[in-house]
């Protein structure tokens, strides 16, 4: 009963969202998830096993145990590479933290257990270079229209990756050669197409500059193909520059999300939080680029955290912020929700904590997964608004 309560407060106190309906409080150990393309279902991923889970009520229709999970050491746990559906969501793709990475069939039956994972180590690379013993940064981007599996290295928490990798489902093996990048990169990929577009990022300056510098970064239009043996080719299609370091960039690579900080005194500063589209340089002579759009601003306390947890959906039109806050007084409440040019819609309250972290968001933006730093058993919630 206190729960259903709890989260009944909940909801009145997120109506400054005007559109948002409701939340439900879902599993809480969630390390990483996706919902459907419809939205009706969302994956969730737990230490040992996947759920299965109706958004509509937040039931579980079904677990899949992960296997070798209770061979994983405990502190690799957290380590899972992300996962992902192929294009037509028969099948989930997951990597596992020892060199294997997992296909695990949705349309198998709960009688066909042994028909559900096909479990494949990674082999080497046509080059005879060995991929790493640990796939920790190694995770399922999608899949390329014929089939073939594109994974990526690099980090995958906001789609950034150095380095691209073509798996060839008859044969059985990365086929060609890893795709260097040459620098960080936000990806864009049409499953009824043979190209994955890209924006490269670098950093201006000193590489190991702190991200709130505001020195400029030099970014790229890529477009990425592969010949029939798996080799890709890198064609750069566009040139410009970020004033800031992005956070994340919208999956149709138009807009992009940035933070920029300074430091007031010793222990105290703010964060400026920007969004803004994508600028390249103009062939019209004197044409003016409009500066990013700033979209909030924080004031600390004290030098603690500030770290910022933004997800678009998958159609690019939200934005969904949440924040880490550790300093000691937090005072975050809930995620903010923008629209892609900016407008605030209001904010998902999800009660003071010192982090709140987007999981998911479903691609129409409806459907939404947050985990605020809480220990109690609502601190993850699925929620549904309009």
């Amino acid at each position: 009963m206190m729960r259903w309560l709890w989260v009944f407060l909940l909801i009145l106190s997120g109506a400054s969202v005007g559109s948002a309906q409701r939340c439900i409080s879902i599993e809480r150990s969630i390390l990483a998830a996706q919902f459907d393309r419809a939205g009706d279902h969302l994956f969730a991923l737990l230490a040992d096993r996947i759920q299965q889970i109706r958004t509509s009520d937040g039931e579980v229709l079904r677990e899949f145990v992960v296997p070798g999970a209770d061979q994983t050491p405990t502190q690799k746990v957290n380590r899972w590479g992300t996962f992902g559906l192929t294009a037509d969501e028969r099948e989930l793709i997951l990597v596992r933290p020892d060199s294997c990475f997992l296909i695990l069939n949705l349309k198998a039956g709960p009688d066909q257990p042994d028909d559900q994972w096909e479990v494949i180590e990674v082999p080497r690379d046509p080059a005879s270079t060995s991929f790493p013993s640990s796939t920790f940064d190694t995770s399922f981007y999608g899949n390329l229209s014929d089939g073939r599996l594109v994974f990526t290295r690099g980090s995958t928490q906001v789609r950034k990756c150095t380095k691209l990798m073509l798996y060839d489902r008859e044969a059985n093996a990365f086929i060609g050669a890893p795709v260097e990048l040459g620098g960080q990169a936000a990806l864009s990929i049409d499953p009824d197409e043979e190209t994955v577009s890209a924006v490269r990022m670098s950093l201006i300056g000193k590489p190991g500059r702190p991200l709130w510098q505001p020195d400029p970064n030099k970014i790229e239009r890529l477009e990425i193909h592969w010949n029939d043996h798996g080799y890709g080719s890198v064609t750069v299609k566009a040139e410009g520059h970020l004033p800031d370091a992005p956070v994340s960039i919208s999956p149709d690579l138009k807009e992009y999300t940035a933070q920029t900080g300074r430091l007031q005194t010793l222990n105290s500063g703010w964060l400026v939080s920007t969004i803004g589209s994508l600028q390249w340089n103009s062939s019209v002579p004197f044409q003016e680029i409009l500066p990013p759009k700033p979209i909030q601003q924080i004031h600390f306390k004290e030098r603690h955290g500030g770290k910022l947890s933004a997800r678009w959906s998958g159609d690019s039109e939200r934005l969904f912020i949440g924040w880490a806050d550790y300093s000691p007084n937090p005072s975050l409440t809930g995620v903010s929700v923008y629209t892609r040019s900016g407008q605030r819609i209001g904010t998902l309250a999800t009660g003071p904590a010192r982090f709140v972290h987007v999981l998911a968001v479903s691609h129409d933006g409806k459907h939404l997964v947050t985990s605020a730093g809480k220990k109690i058993p609502e601190s993850t919630l699925l929620w549904h608004f309009d």
